[in-house]
């Protein structure tokens, strides 16, 4: 982000064990078994690549529920053990 300008943004999305520990780090087993880096990062760890910017709301959450249609998710779109969070953040 340092070379980049003021209001430019930052667009992320990484794996996570914390809504579904079970098959996410069987994922990384299987390609770490094949010699593939992978990363699953817990909230706090996927947070601080946003340090120093302004979060676009609604922050940092499971990419399911990022920009959903309905403004009130449903219990099973809340439950559903999605393993990823994305999250757009401006450099001021």
């Amino acid at each position: 982000m340092a070379v980049l300008p003021p209001g430019s943004y930052l667009a992320l999305s990484c794996l996570t064990a914390d809504l579904a520990p079970g098959p996410v780090n069987t994922a990384v087993g299987v390609y770490h078994a094949q010699g593939l880096p992978c990363v699953a990062r817990p909230h706090a760890a996927t947070l601080r690549f946003f340090d120093g910017l302004e979060i676009v709301d609604p922050g940092l959450t499971p990419t399911h529920l990022w920009r959903p249609d309905d403004l009130a998710p449903s219990p099973e779109a809340i439950a559903g053990g999605n393993i990823i969070y994305g999250a757009v953040a401006r450099k001021p």
